[in-house]
C-alpha cells in the first residue's frame, strides 16, 4: 500500500465505476504507509465493495478467484504480479507505466493497458473488458500464458547458460 502502487487513484476510478455497476468487488492485499489514507478514503466515499485485506501469506487463493487483475502502478520492475496473474489465467488490466507492463503486456493481445492518470481511458478499458466474449477473454489468457513461459526458472537458467 505504497505510493508506487497508486491505489488511491484506482479507488477514485472505482468510485466512478460504482455509479454504473454494482456487480463487483475490489480486493487489495498488502501493507504499507498509505493504509490509513486508503481506509479513510474507502470509508468517506462509502465504497462498500472495496476491501483492504492486509498482508496474506498466500495471495494466490484470492487471485485465482478473480475475474480481472488490475495493476494501477506508477512504475513496476519487473512486473511479477502480472506474471502471477497470467500464470493463473486471470485477465489483466494494467496502467501503461514504465518497465514491467511495457516488457510483458502487448495491448489487447495478452492484456489490456490504460493510460496512467487517465480516468476516462480506465473506464473505457473496463467497459471494453466487460464486453469481451468468453473466447476473447480466453485468448487474452492463452497469449499471456505463452509470455509467462519465458519467465520460468527452466527458461531463465537456459538463457544464463547460453550467456556463460
Amino acid at each position: 500500500l505504497t505510493q508506487q502502487k497508486n491505489f488511491l487513484e484506482l479507488l477514485r476510478y472505482i468510485k466512478e465505476l460504482n455509479s454504473k455497476y454494482k456487480d463487483f468487488n475490489l480486493i487489495i492485499l498488502g501493507e504499507g504507509e498509505q493504509k490509513e489514507k486508503l481506509k479513510n478514503y474507502i470509508k468517506k466515499n462509502k465504497l462498500d465493495n472495496c476491501f483492504l485485506l492486509g498482508f496474506r501469506d498466500n495471495p494466490f487463493n484470492y487471485l485465482a478467484k478473480s475475474k480481472l487483475y488490475i495493476s494501477s502502478s506508477l512504475w513496476e520492475e519487473p512486473g511479477h504480479t502480472l506474471l502471477e496473474a497470467g500464470y493463473l489465467n486471470i485477465p489483466i488490466l494494467t496502467s501503461n507505466c514504465p518497465n514491467g507492463p511495457d516488457e510483458i503486456i502487448q495491448n489487447n493481445k495478452n492484456g489490456i493497458k490504460y493510460d496512467l492518470g487517465n480516468k476516462k481511458d480506465f473506464l473505457e478499458k473496463i467497459e471494453f473488458f466487460r464486453n469481451l466474449s468468453s473466447k476473447e477473454r480466453k485468448n487474452l489468457c492463452i497469449n499471456m500464458k505463452k509470455v509467462v513461459l519465458d519467465y520460468t526458472e527452466f527458461r531463465f537458467s537456459k538463457k544464463i547458460l547460453r550467456i556463460l
